[in-house]
Formats: structure tokens, C-alpha cells, sequence
């Protein structure tokens, strides 16, 4: 049985961002209930298969129910991946949830203060782990939400053990995934909320041009965005509108509940510009595209 609910988990998973979130949603829902049926029969020692698959299952309900603005869901899917997960000797498997529920946490409710204790302790467990993958992402994640806080100093120190563990990466690392290709994503976007658009502009370009994957899609939509936020401040808005095209296809394609909000604010910076064809255009291609019947 656990055998096909993985196979089950590990498809839906694979369909995030080709396939409607909340179709994905309904077909997760007999294996998170499954889950939990089993863990309350089994509680006093679960297999380690059966904990490691309801951490994801429990995850990825979580990630979906953020995508179709089930909030509440959402969070209470966090909070039982954070509890399962809590089990393992390796708090890597945390972290990994913890991360992911630091970024839900702040695209969700826009709470910096929650997003950052969730995205610290992501880094404590990420650091009783053996992956370096996971080290990295956990400090870019509290990177962001302190450069979103104004708390430069804080962003630099956490970009910067994301680098030197980024350095430390190998073929062979266990939860393999994050990269420096992503990791620029991360950098050029503190860098973004510092003030420093040319910092923000070079390596949110490098992050973009590695995202080629068709799994890659929603984290394109939302790094094109940044890139054109990116391009605005340099001064250049016809640049910006070309991206923000680009990201819009990607939204009406994915869903993607975050390049949609990256979009909504972009669109708002270039109000100065608003007697311009190429913002009529692209105030079009919104409307009919993410907002049309």
C-alpha cells in the first residue's frame, strides 16, 4: 500500500505547474487522509517509509492549498509536515518543510516576523543535517525575508553562509536541488529590496537563463518579474513590460499564486507610465489573459 501511495504522491508532484492546482489538490487528498489514518493506527512507532511519505504528502497539500488560496488549509498541513517530520533523527526533512512554510507564511499573510522565526528555525535544522543543499536554500529563504524586514545587515550575513554552502555542494548530496542557479534568484532579489537594482539585475538574469525545465515554469514567472522590477529602476520600463508579457503567459499557464502577486506590484511601480502604448499593451494582455472570462 505504501508503495503505491508514493507512486501516487510522487506523480502529482512531478504534474506542479502543468497541471491545475486544484485538480492536483483532489487527487493528493486519499493519500494525505490515508496518512493520517495510518500514523493514528501506528503512532507509537511508525515506519520510517510511512513518516517520510507523509511529510511530503503532508508538504505538498500544504503547497497546493497555498496555490488555490485555501490559506487555512494550507497552514494546517505545515504544521502537521513540521510534527511528522519532527520524528526523524535528520531535521533536514524539517527544514526542508520549514522553508517551504516560511515562503507560504509570507506570500500568504505578508507577516515578515512570522515568515522569519519559521525561516530561522528552518536554519537550525538545516544545520543537524547532512545536506548542504538544504543549508543553502534554508539561509537564502531567511535571507529574503530579511532583506523584505529592511534588515540589510542580516540579509548579507545570510546570502553569505548561502554561498560558502552553496560551494560545498556535491553531485552526491542527499536532497540535491538547490544551486547556485537558484541561489542567484535569491540574491538578485535582496538585492532588489536593498536598492542595488544593478546587483539585482546580473544575477537575476544568470538565475533566469538556467530555468529552462518545464518544472521550472511558476520559478520563472516569479524571477522574470523580479528581473523586470529589476530593469524598471535601471530605467529602462519598455524592458520591464517585455518580461512582464512573458511572465504573464507563464501565470495563465501555471496559476502560480506568487508571480500573479510579483505582477500586480510590478504593474503598480510603472504607474508613471501609464499615457504610454506599451503599458496599454501589456494592461491588455493582463486583462485578457489572467483576468478575462
Amino acid at each position: 500500500m505504501l508503495g503505491l501511495l508514493r507512486e501516487s504522491v510522487t506523480v502529482i508532484d512531478k504534474q506542479v505547474g502543468s497541471v491545475p492546482f486544484a485538480r492536483l489538490q483532489l487527487q493528493l487528498a486519499p493519500a494525505i487522509e490515508t496518512c493520517r489514518q495510518v500514523l493514528r493506527l501506528d503512532h507509537a512507532s511508525p515506519q520510517g517509509e510511512l513518516v517520510s511519505l507523509a511529510i511530503d504528502a503532508y508538504a505538498l497539500g500544504g503547497r497546493l492549498a497555498f496555490e488555490t488560496r485555501d490559506d487555512e488549509t494550507a497552514m494546517a498541513l505545515y504544521a502537521d509536515a513540521t510534527e511528522v517530520a519532527g520524528r526523524l533523527d535528520d531535521r533536514s526533512r524539517r527544514a526542508v518543510v520549514r522553508t517551504s512554510h516560511a515562503m507560504v507564511t509570507l506570500h500568504a499573510t505578508n507577516d515578515l516576523e512570522a515568515a522569519q522565526k519559521i525561516a530561522h528555525a528552518a536554519t537550525v535544522d538545516a544545520h543537524r543535517g547532512a545536506s548542504y543543499a538544504i543549508r543553502a536554500r534554508a539561509h537564502a529563504v531567511h535571507a529574503e525575508i530579511c532583506a523584505r524586514a529592511s534588515q540589510t545587515v542580516d540579509a548579507a550575513t545570510a546570502l553569505e553562509r548561502a554561498w560558502k554552502t552553496v560551494d560545498k555542494l556535491t553531485v552526491d548530496d542527499p536532497r540535491g536541488g538547490f544551486t547556485a542557479d537558484r541561489l542567484n534568484g535569491f540574491d538578485g532579489l535582496c538585492a532588489l529590496h536593498t536598492g542595488d537594482a544593478r546587483r539585482a539585475h546580473d544575477h537575476l538574469d544568470r538565475s533566469l537563463g538556467a530555468l529552462r525545465k518545464s518544472r521550472d515554469a511558476v520559478q520563472r514567472g516569479i524571477v522574470g518579474t523580479d528581473l523586470a522590477l529589476a530593469r524598471l529602476r535601471l530605467g529602462d520600463p519598455e524592458a520591464c513590460v517585455d518580461l512582464l508579457h512573458e511572465a504573464v503567459e507563464i501565470t495563465a499557464t501555471t496559476g502560480g499564486r506568487v508571480p500573479a502577486q510579483r505582477i500586480r506590484l510590478a504593474r503598480q511601480e510603472l504607474r508613471p507610465w501609464r499615457a504610454e502604448d506599451f503599458l496599454a499593451q501589456l494592461d491588455d494582455h493582463i486583462h485578457d489573459t489572467l483576468l478575462g472570462p
